[in-house]
C-alpha cells in the first residue's frame, strides 16, 4: 500500500472533505514603480482538509506565536515559498493562507501536506 497507496484518498473517505480555494503562484510581474510583485492565477475550488496546528507544537516547529498556522492536505502538487517564488495560497472561511512549506508526497502518492500561515486581512 505504501508507497503509491494514496493515504490521503483513504482518509478522505472517512472524514468530511472541505472545499478550499486554491490560488496558484504563476510568477512575478513588474509593478509601476519597477518592483517585482508576485502574480497569481484565478482561484479554483479543490477538496481537501484544513487543520490548525496545535499551539503546543509551535515552539518545537520554530513558529511565531503571534501568527496562526494550519496544515492543509490536498490531492494536488503544491508550490511552497522558495527563492524567487512566493508560493501558492489557499482560501477557506473568508481567510487566506500562504503555503510556507510542503511535504511533497505528490510524486509518490498523489497528495501534499502543506504548512500554511494565515495572511491577516488588510
Amino acid at each position: 500500500m505504501i508507497p503509491g497507496g494514496n493515504l490521503l484518498n483513504l482518509a478522505m473517505s472517512a472524514i468530511q472533505k472541505q472545499a478550499l480555494g486554491y490560488v496558484a503562484y504563476t510568477g512575478r510581474s513588474v509593478a509601476t514603480n519597477g518592483d517585482l510583485v508576485p502574480a497569481y492565477a484565478s482561484p479554483v475550488t479543490v477538496l481537501g482538509s484544513i487543520q490548525p496546528v496545535k499551539r503546543s507544537l509551535y515552539e518545537n516547529m520554530g513558529l511565531d506565536f503571534q501568527k496562526g498556522y494550519y496544515n492543509i492536505f490536498v490531492q494536488q502538487d503544491v508550490n511552497d515559498i522558495k527563492r524567487a517564488s512566493a508560493g501558492d495560497h489557499y482560501t477557506y472561511g473568508g481567510k487566506t493562507f500562504q503555503v510556507l512549506s510542503n511535504e511533497p508526497w505528490f510524486q509518490m502518492d498523489g497528495w501534499d501536506e502543506c504548512l500554511c500561515v494565515e495572511i491577516p486581512s488588510s
